[in-house]
Parts: C-alpha cells; sequence; structure tokens
C-alpha cells in the first residue's frame, strides 16, 4: 500500500480499515511534503537577535517512511518502520553567513508497533473494527547534521532526521470497511523522551482520520491499496 501522511503509522491501521486478513505480511510507504511560506531573512535575524522567539526559515522538507508488518494471529499484528527525511532551509541566525542554504538529510528513528484488534466488524452485528495500538521509537536515526561552513555548527535539534531520544505511544483505532473502500480514525498519547542536544520536544495527543481504496483486483495473489489521510495535534506540551 502507499499513502500520504506518515502521522497515520504504527500500529492504527496504514490501510485505513481496508486490510486483508488473509494475508501474513504487509508493507506500506508513506510520503509526505511540505513547502514552507518564506521568511525575510533580515527581518527573521532581528527577531531572532532581540528573543524571546527564535525563527528558521524553512524552504520543504520531504518525508518518506516504509513500514513491514507480519500477522501473528488474524487480530494480533506487529511492524517495524523507518525512514528518511530531507530538509531545506536558509540561516537566519548568523549575521556573517545570513541567507546560507543548509540541508539536513538522513534516516529516520526505527519504530517496533504492535495491534490487537480486540473487536470484528461484522455484517449483523458491530459496525466497526477496535483495536488497541503501542509503539517504541529507539534513538536510532541521524543525529549529526552540521550547517555549512564556516558557521559549522550542529543544526538545531528539532531539524535533524533523528530525535536522540526514546519515544512511547498508546492509542486506540476504530476501522471499518465497504467493499473495496475503507475507512479509520485513532487517537493517541505519544510520551517523548529528551533527544539530542537535550532538547525536550514534549507529549503529543493526536487524532488522525483517513480513507483508503483497494487498487488492485480480488483475485490477485497480493493486494495494492491506496490511502489518504489527515492527523491533528490535540495537545502538545513542551520544555524548549
Amino acid at each position: 500500500s502507499f499513502g500520504s501522511d506518515l502521522l497515520l503509522g504504527g500500529g492504527s491501521g496504514q490501510t485505513a480499515g481496508a486490510r486483508d486478513d488473509s494475508y501474513r505480511w504487509s508493507s506500506s510507504t508513506s510520503f509526505d511534503y511540505r513547502n514552507f511560506e518564506r521568511l525575510k531573512d533580515r527581518e527573521a535575524l532581528r527577531v531572532n537577535q532581540a528573543g524571546p522567539g527564535h525563527l528558521h526559515d524553512l524552504l520543504d522538507e520531504w518525508n518518506i517512511v516504509t513500514r513491514l508488518g507480519f500477522s501473528v494471529t488474524p487480530d494480533l499484528e506487529v511492524g517495524l518502520s523507518d525512514g528518511w527525511r530531507s530538509l531545506r532551509g536558509r540561516n537566519v541566525e548568523e549575521p556573517s553567513v545570513l541567507g546560507q542554504a543548509y540541508r539536513s538529510d538522513g534516516f529516520r528513528d526505527l519504530e517496533f508497533d504492535v495491534r490487537w484488534r480486540f473487536r470484528r466488524q461484522s455484517p449483523d452485528g458491530f459496525p466497526v473494527d477496535l483495536a488497541v495500538f503501542g509503539s517504541v521509537k529507539p534513538p536510532t536515526g541521524d543525529t549529526t547534521e552540521r550547517f555549512p561552513k564556516p558557521f559549522d555548527e550542529r543544526i538545531d535539534a528539532h531539524l535533524q532526521p533523528g530525535s536522540g531520544g526514546t519515544d512511547g505511544t498508546l492509542g486506540l483505532a476504530a476501522s471499518r470497511r465497504w467493499g473495496k473502500w475503507g475507512s479509520s480514525g485513532s487517537v493517541s498519547d505519544t510520551t517523548k523522551g529528551e533527544g539530542t542536544q537535550h532538547f525536550d520536544p514534549g507529549d503529543v495527543l493526536r487524532v488522525s482520520m483517513s480513507g483508503a481504496r483497494q487498487l488492485s483486483p480480488d483475485d490477485w495473489n497480493w493486494k495494492a491499496f491506496a490511502s489518504l489521510g489527515q492527523a491533528a495535534l490535540v495537545f502538545a506540551s513542551a520544555a524548549l
């Protein structure tokens, strides 16, 4: 399957309720592209020098995340995810290199997830599948990206591909399928550990929704799905 929003990942159901229980193995890839509004370099520099605010002039960002899943039983699934982050920006923090372009590229943190479906959708009974899911994300990603010379300092922690900290997520997901179509929604809470450069990203409460459609014919030996979704941060706490 392939999707559009990496925030829907983990054990929440990458194919939005359209998964096929007859297959033990599954693979999904999510693509996320963000294009940021440009800042005026000198105005951003003045804000950074005056404080207490801090601005970054980010140009765009690519994220690609691939997940491999295995169904231990029809109701229990485990998965492993990894990905690549590529971010471009311009320096608005140091006057001597004002406007200098930089990149932050590298592997993201690995993520191990598990999902257990405790209630099934049935034609004459319960209307949706219900599942609990959790994940652990150890600090395996790249955290050593640096600004170009002569500035040559480590790029800020939250702009690195990896976090440098350990995260844990618990959540609840509901999904439903109608023929080749499916939909799902989830709510989850993520506890984030202190990361690289002593950065504390804070904890996150997230709500997500997505829809999907089966693309491959029913008589194929493998199934392909396309999904599209949206995730919203309901609450985020951070000590910067």
